[in-house]
């Protein structure tokens, strides 16, 4: 198990880095695509139990991450239906794909679409990257 610590979660070129602290007193700095799923989580942990108490400001809210997985799909679908000002049409010529290529991004058909492709869906949708990974 790593000893590391998140410093800080900063967006650099439109992608999130992150600053991590190693227990040899050095610092470590990747991108949020370059990060291993032990780094993820403990990303995910800083983000829920530090930053999100200190947005909303609710030091007695308690605040717990799901265990729960969440696919491609079914964020991509959560994060679509919060724009239902958009069509699935509008969606997929914005984002330049077919609609039958978003159809099957959304029905789970297709799970692992390019990063140039989730890059253009995360523009369209206004959401940041790492809603969607």
């Amino acid at each position: 198990m790593k000893k590391l610590e998140v410093n800080t979660i900063k967006m650099f070129l439109r992608e999130p880095v992150v600053e991590f602290n190693r227990p040899d007193g050095g610092r470590s700095i990747k991108t949020i695509s370059l990060l291993d799923d032990e780094e993820k989580d403990l990303t995910k942990d800083v983000v829920i139990t530090r930053l999100l108490p200190k947005l909303y400001s609710n030091t007695d809210k308690v605040i717990r991450k799901s265990n729960k997985e969440e696919s491609f799909a079914d964020k991509l679908n959560r994060i679509i239906s919060q724009r239902e000002y958009m069509s699935s049409k509008q969606i997929a010529v914005k984002a330049g794909m077919t609609v039958r290529y978003l159809d099957m991004l959304r029905s789970g058909d297709r799970d692992n679409p390019t990063l140039k492709t989730i890059k253009k869906l995360a523009e369209v949708l206004e959401c940041d990257i790492a809603e969607l990974v």
